[in-house]
């Protein structure tokens, strides 16, 4: 048994990317921020909030409308998926990597929190939309 799950709790660092497929899916891109203990350069010793950015793709139908119609840049969201890494070489023939979020299932979650909203448990959130079992 393995199990795949990434839990974040951060900031958009700009509009939800709505991409409609000739497949007819829809899907939903987001650039996550999220906050890191402080970072010090060891070359200057200068100490600084550390940051990390994370790629998030929404596939599943009710958590794209939700993001459609309720994310904005600058929103604090909380997400639950599952990680993918993709591998490919590029044009000059180096190896590329992309790691991100997918949220393509049940039991997946995407959470708009309120400024005041305590995240310490993530069990009481106004607009938590659970995908249909």
């Amino acid at each position: 048994m393995s199990l795949n799950k990434v839990t974040l709790i951060g900031h958009l660092s700009e509009e939800p990317k709505i991409q409609r497929c000739y497949s007819g899916l829809t899907r939903v891109g987001l650039s996550l921020v999220t906050d890191m203990d402080t970072v010090l350069n060891v070359e200057t010793g200068e100490q600084r909030d550390g940051q990390e950015w994370h790629r998030v793709v929404v596939i599943e139908p009710t958590l794209v409308a939700f993001a459609e119609q309720n994310l904005d840049r600058d929103d604090r969201v909380y997400v639950q998926g599952q990680l993918q890494t993709s591998c490919w070489r590029d044009q000059a023939h180096h190896w590329r990597t992309l790691t991100h979020v997918l949220l393509t299932q049940a039991g997946d979650q995407l959470t708009r929190l309120e400024a005041n909203d305590d995240v310490s448990g993530v069990t009481r959130t106004p607009e938590r939309w659970e995908c249909p079992a």
